[in-house]
């Protein structure tokens, strides 16, 4: 496995950062028991595609009273029409403040007198729309998150509120030094691929967004066949697979006519630097190298390059720059598998004065990983670490649902 990484050992990307206030320390969870050999988590999933094309997967699980409902489709940036970046995240936004039947204030208060939750989002390559709610709550607040799916209205008044809300959000980027290091990193690393993010061009795009282009957009989204409905609680499958034909089910069948953005990024054959100077107190480094896929099939063995590296107190980043050298505040890597162009990237904040050497450290890290051995010791304990990771994304509801639908999604 450590020949693996030799492929990938092309340095695209370093963004340096002056910034203030880095502390803390990454932590590592306690394992839990792998379970019996052959056991599955979706053995009791239900599969069934209505003949609109929206597909459902129902778990019966009995163990509590809440249910999870999530809505997965694929959008996002890289989908999003030319000139208009970040209209998924607007759109999406709006969804929640009024439909055709209810305000804003009416769907915030069916949803918590509930007690329920509804949320929603937008991310590279897919969004979602998700109901976290108990039994008892289930009659009453089902019918609200299909509503905000089926009948959304995109309020003029609310596409104001929201559209300021973003820009300052985007404004706040500048003051916090980490995000800003990963919004470089990123333009540097992606380019003009669409998973690279340029502020500015995302600043104009909101601007001047219509609502007639929100519609338009959620229209071509919100189709049947661009929908995977994945239901994790205590209920019967049929009883929900009856609600969802009576609700999502009376779409007409349309085809999802949205396309991939494909943009061909070669890998580049000298390393690329951003620097952005602050008038602070620490220094924040992203550097990161390219990747596989989601879909690969070596994304497990990047899954455990990545927990040797830089995932918790015991690995090589943190016992080499922290516990051993003190050069940095935070030191962790992120393996980050996207539809199509990815990356893993180490995270440093250290001491101005500490930066060449910090850098040098790291830089060997990643070049141990490409051209040295694995132990058979540090093999077993990232298999270890990393089955008791994935079972402990299983522990909710919430986490099953959202694992299935994505899962699902991507085929």
């Amino acid at each position: 496995m450590s020949s693996y990484l030799k492929k990938y050992h092309l340095w695209l990307g370093l963004i340096l950062l002056i910034c203030l206030n880095i502390g803390g320390v990454v932590s590592h969870g306690a394992e839990k028991s792998l379970g019996k050999p052959g056991f599955s988590y979706t053995a009791k999933v239900r599969k069934t595609i209505l003949a609109n094309g929206l597909t459902i997967l129902v778990k019966p699980t009995p163990g509590n009273e809440v249910v999870s409902i999530k809505l997965f489709l694929k959008m996002g940036n890289l989908y999003e029409p030319v000139g208009r970046v970040g209209i998924s995240t607007l759109m999406q936004r709006l969804l929640t403040k009024g439909t055709t039947t209810r305000n804003a204030q009416e769907i915030s208060h069916l949803i918590e007198s509930a007690g329920s939750q509804l949320s929603q989002g937008s991310l590279n390559y897919f969004g979602y729309v998700g109901l976290k709610t108990t039994l008892a709550g289930f009659a009453e607040s089902f019918p609200v998150f299909t509503d905000v799916i089926l009948n959304a209205a995109f309020p003029e008044k609310e596409l104001a509120k929201e559209r300021q809300m973003l820009l300052q959000q985007i404004a706040g980027i500048k003051d916090h030094p980490g995000s800003l290091s990963y919004i470089n990193f990123l333009k540097l690393f992606y380019g003009n691929h669409p998973y690279g993010i340029s502020l500015e061009k995302l600043k104009r795009s909101l601007k001047r967004l219509t609502r007639q282009e929100l519609v338009a957009y959620y229209q071509k989204v919100y189709v049947p066949a661009n929908m995977v409905v994945s239901v994790v609680g205590n209920l019967k499958p049929q009883v929900i697979i009856d609600k969802l034909q009576e609700s999502l089910g009376r779409l007409p069948a349309k085809r999802f006519s949205l396309k991939p953005v494909v943009v061909k990024q070669s890998l580049k054959k000298e390393n690329q630097f951003f620097y952005q100077k602050k008038k602070t107190e620490a220094l924040v480094m992203i550097l990161g190298y390219p990747a596989p896929g989601v879909l690969s099939s070596e994304k497990p063995t990047m899954d455990l390059l990545n927990w040797l590296l830089g995932n918790g107190s015991s690995s090589r980043l943190y016992v080499e720059l922290r516990e051993k050298k003190g050069l940095a505040y935070v030191v962790s890597s992120n393996y980050q598998p996207s539809r199509g162009a990815s990356y893993i990237m180490a995270y440093l904040a250290t001491a101005p004065h500490n930066f060449p050497v910090a850098l040098k450290e790291v830089v060997a890290q990643f070049r141990s990983l490409a051209t040295k051995k694995i132990t058979r010791e540090e093999l077993l304990r990232a298999k270890k670490a990393t089955k008791g990771a994935y079972l402990m994304s299983h522990e909710t509801n919430g986490s099953q649902s959202r694992l299935l639908g994505r899962y699902e999604l991507m085929g």
